[in-house]
């Protein structure tokens, strides 16, 4: 095997379900959230570096055209700077959750 040859071998690292993986944590989550009778529609983007085995815990949260901020998850549950509304935050959170599912 030329080193030429070596060179074009497939690392363990890209393995096709990493490849999964890794276009999960780089595809925007689709978001229909209804809230006190507010439909709010947009996306969330994940941020990469907080991404693990296709899951990311915080996400950039843009809502009828709105950017709202990043949200977090946390042990203690999600958390997002600047929103004091915690049940529209998770309600954010639980479709995220969902989509992941």
């Amino acid at each position: 095997m030329t080193a030429n040859e070596k060179s074009r071998r497939k690392s363990p690292a890209s393995k096709p379900e990493d490849n999964n993986s890794a276009a999960l944590e780089n595809e925007a989550v689709p978001l229909t959230v209804d809230y006190k009778g507010k439909t709010y529609v947009g996306k969330a983007i994940p941020i990469s570096n907080t991404c693990h085995d296709g899951v990311c815990d915080e996400l950039d949260v843009t809502l009828n055209d709105e950017h709202l901020g990043i949200i977090r998850y946390t042990p203690s549950g999600w958390k997002m700077d600047g929103r004091d509304d915690q049940g529209f935050i998770d309600a954010i959170g639980e479709e995220i959750f969902f989509w992941y599912e």
